[in-house]
């Protein structure tokens, strides 16, 4: 039982982006009182940073509050994209944009981004929103770690199977110290390859 109070302050008439939360899944809501409900959906979160190879989709859940003060009437988008950790390189395939109509008090946005192509390593999932202009009003950003081995390998063999790629194409032929080597019937215990 928590007997300390939790003060969480924010502006109530400036623009605002609530924490994102991975979600495992959202379903209708059956249960308007349940712990887990949020608008009109219930929420179980998906509790650890690690995603395994098995999970394809990120879900995740976040709110904007207060943005009609800024954009009033006017459309807004939400750009939802993963990124490296250490270098800020956003991975291609893995994003997602959400447009939204029009300005309100509150808009929630449940939405999925696909991993399925990303290899393992460190990541952000990053959510952007921004006005018509296409500036952006609010940023955050919530770190995760990928396993995806299959990927990599599949990474590894697309990149080796590009032109230019394969190194032994411009190394000079081995030579051999004696005789001529045409096939491998031709070679000989002893023999020294320089």
């Amino acid at each position: 039982v928590m007997k300390d109070k939790l003060v969480v302050f924010y502006e109530k008439d400036k623009p605002a982006l609530s924490s994102l939360q991975l979600m495992s899944s959202a379903t209708k809501n059956s249960n308007p009182q349940s712990m887990l409900a949020r608008n009109g959906y219930d929420m179980m979160p998906y509790i650890n940073d690690f995603v395994p190879a098995q999970i394809s989709e990120l879900n995740v859940y976040y709110e904007i509050y207060n943005i009609d003060q800024e954009v009033g009437s006017k459309a807004l988008m939400s750009y939802i994209y993963v990124e490296q950790q250490e270098t800020g390189r956003h991975m291609g395939g893995a994003e997602r944009i959400v447009r939204h109509k029009q300005g309100q008090k509150q808009i929630p946005v449940y939405t999925t981004v696909d991993i399925s192509k990303v290899p393992s390593g460190n990541y952000n999932l990053v959510v952007k929103v921004n006005n018509r202009d296409n500036q952006t009003m609010l940023y955050k950003k919530i770190p995760f770690f990928r396993s995806n081995p299959a990927c990599q390998l599949t990474d590894i063999i697309s990149e080796l199977k590009k032109p230019g790629r394969d190194l032994r194409d411009e190394l000079p032929p081995p030579l051999l110290r004696s005789g001529d080597v045409m096939d491998i019937k031709d070679l000989k215990p002893g023999m020294i390859l320089k």
